[in-house]
């Protein structure tokens, strides 16, 4: 473990000097910065770890809170996915992930383009950070916010299944903020690429909807999340999506990160607008 560890950084810092050396030889469309940009992939790495670590020591939930659940409770807008019928979810689960693998992968059809593929290494740079920011914002939240599943609430699914591990995780859907913030990555450079694709942009931006929303919906079928879960994972997942690239565009001079070290060690973001 310990040697794929250090593999890995090696990998990733290699990657980064690379990256370096190819904005002196030419004007790229992104600008990476390996003394901000480096500490944050692999601290976020790290800090990923511990939230993950954090969620499987979560207490698993009881008999008694299960029974004493009230579908009252429940906001009008999320009660449909109470009112449904359990027989199904097994198979939507299944569907949900194979979506989630499927569209973690959207941003390789970049490499069909010739200009985005001789940048390939910064670009799958960025989506490893844009990934790994994403991870952070929803382990940390699934740490603190505790929301039951719907499946919770329904008569008909066994006690065993409730009292499973992760039912108290439903806020907000991980699966489809993660493939949305893989989608509008992969919308967002290519735009970035194409700016006399400007003008089209909103039926890029709409293309990438269709993957997570996708995953949202039989995330709903399955029981595992609510529609403001997956509303949710969708704003987020897209905004870090587009946000990640974005900051990290040439024409964005306005934005500093610099590593700072007083009483505490982390880093400085500042923004001029």
């Amino acid at each position: 473990m310990r040697t794929l560890s250090v593999l890995l950084i090696l990998n990733i810092t290699t990657i980064y000097i690379n990256a370096q050396q190819q904005d002196s030889i030419k004007n790229e469309i992104y600008k990476l910065n390996m003394w901000a940009d480096l500490p944050v992939t692999l601290g976020g790495s790290f800090t990923s770890y511990l939230g993950l670590k954090g969620i499987s020591q979560k207490p698993l939930l009881d008999s008694l809170t299960v029974a004493q659940l009230d579908l009252s409770n429940i906001n009008w807008f999320d009660r449909s996915a109470v009112r449904q019928n359990p027989d199904h979810f097994q198979k939507a689960h299944s569907i949900s992930d194979f979506l989630l693998y499927l569209g973690l992968t959207s941003p390789f059809l970049l490499m069909l383009d010739e200009d985005i593929r001789e940048d390939w290494p910064k670009i799958g740079l960025l989506f490893i950070e844009t990934e790994i920011i994403f991870s952070n914002l929803f382990l940390w939240n699934v740490n603190y916010i505790d929301r039951k599943r719907p499946l919770l609430y329904i008569p008909d699914v066994p006690l065993d299944t409730k009292l499973k591990k992760l039912n108290n995780n439903s806020f907000y859907s991980g699966h489809t903020a993660s493939v949305a913030a893989a989608t509008f990555f992969t919308a967002k450079v290519y735009l970035d690429y194409h700016p006399e694709l400007k003008s089209k942009r909103f039926l890029l931006y709409s293309a990438a909807i269709i993957p997570p929303a996708l995953v949202g919906f039989f995330r709903y079928k399955a029981g595992k999340h609510f529609p403001t879960d997956v509303l949710t994972g969708l704003m987020i997942g897209a905004g870090t999506g587009i946000l990640v690239p974005h900051l990290h565009k040439q024409t964005n001079s306005n934005l500093v990160i610099i590593p700072v070290k007083s009483q505490f060690t982390g880093l400085a973001l500042s923004y001029k607008f």
